[in-house]
């Protein structure tokens, strides 16, 4: 029994020294969809989703990342009962850094920098039934 405590214990200080050196997820498809529940109904208002998301994250020096995804966003039109696209799919690429900086007083500063890349544009489909369902729900939502 002594044997075994000591193994468990010599095999808990070596764990203390195991680290993580980055995180990475893969996501096959990722939605949120916002429900107006105002005025006791509930209608959908906008589905936003995200496919094929890969993300890469380095937990050690400068603490860096990117994701690579396709965005694509719709709202539901009441009057025709159907979702109709706001954002067309779009692939793009969102990267980050920690950066420790010196100032002037030789102290260090930690900022952050993003990007955002894409090889496609961006296509918004902005149409007066958007506009619509946009100053209606707002127009609801400070009523309740």
């Amino acid at each position: 029994e002594e044997r075994e405590w000591d193994e468990e214990r010599e095999d808990r200080e070596e764990r203390k020294g195991f680290t993580i050196g980055s995180i990475e997820v893969f996501v096959n498809s990722l939605s949120i969809c916002l429900i107006d529940d105002c005025s006791c109904s509930d209608v959908p208002l906008f589905d936003f989703s995200l496919s094929d998301l890969h993300v890469e994250h380095s937990l050690l020096l400068g603490s860096a990342g990117k994701a690579v995804s396709t965005l694509q966003a719709d709202y539901y039109n009441r009057d025709i009962s159907a979702w109709e696209p706001v954002v067309e799919p779009w692939k793009f690429s969102f990267d980050w850094e920690k950066v420790h900086r010196l100032n002037g007083d030789s102290e260090s500063r930690e900022t952050t920098s993003f990007s955002i890349s894409a090889e496609e544009k961006l296509n918004l489909n902005v149409t007066s039934s958007l506009i619509y369902t946009l100053k209606a729900t707002q127009a609801t939502w400070r009523q309740d």
